[in-house]
């Protein structure tokens, strides 16, 4: 199991005798690059582990240290896909790491002042990105739309914290103000839960789908 926490990563290993023993890997990153704060995403590409945090991205090879990435501002969240990973840099943009480096996308000037909480592969040729108080964007070719849904108004309404695609291809989406929202694939609206209808508040801070198709949410307050 791979951890990340605050100027702290590495691995979660059982011994011999059934015990879960955390080891380090602070000791194969260079001085300079240490200080990394918390780590908030790690993603496996390829031979690649990457930790992502706000000031730095840390890659491994095959359990060795290879590259640290450090922003000319800050790093906000990354995501994987197709195998790709994408990373956001506050005031700059949308990056894409491509081999060992970061390269703005096509769109990353229209991002530059739109924070992604989300980032979803609709299509082969499609991406959907989640803004905190934007609403949801269409990414295809270069151009930009608006994903004009009900989904997309209720995230602009109450503000996009996170979201997942379900193993049935269809999102959930956490919320600051209204609780989580299910939708199918074309962003209607499902399932609405909320404080009033049986979760102890509103704020969703993650999702997780188990592998019996069970949604869990992590709370203010509670599960």
């Amino acid at each position: 199991i791979l951890v990340g926490a605050f100027n702290e990563l590495g691995l979660l290993q059982h011994d011999n005798t059934g015990q879960a023993k955390f080891i380090s890997w602070n000791n194969k990153i260079p001085d300079p690059y240490r200080n990394y704060g918390e780590i908030w995403r790690i993603h496996i590409i390829g031979h690649y582990t990457v930790f992502q945090a706000f000031k730095s991205l840390l890659i491994f090879k095959k359990g060795d240290f290879f590259k640290a990435i450090v922003p000319e501002n800050e790093f906000r969240f990354s995501y994987v896909i197709d195998n790709e990973l994408y990373i956001q840099e506050k005031s700059k943009g949308l990056f894409k790491l491509s081999g060992d480096s970061l390269v703005l996308t096509t769109v990353s000037d229209f991002f530059k002042d739109k924070e992604i909480w989300s980032l979803f592969q609709l299509s082969e040729k499609k991406i959907l990105a989640g803004t905190q108080y934007h609403g949801f964007f269409i990414l295809e070719n270069g151009k930009i739309s608006v994903w004009d849904t009900p989904a997309n108004q209720f995230a602009i309404k109450y503000t996009l914290f996170n979201g997942i695609q379900l193993s049935n291809r269809q999102f959930a989406f956490g919320t600051v103000l209204n609780g989580i929202i299910l939708t199918d694939a074309e962003g209607k609206i499902k399932l609405n839960l909320n404080k009033q209808n049986g979760i102890q508040n509103n704020t969703i801070l993650s999702i997780y789908e188990d592998k019996h198709h069970n949604i869990w949410l992590g709370l203010d307050k509670g599960i």
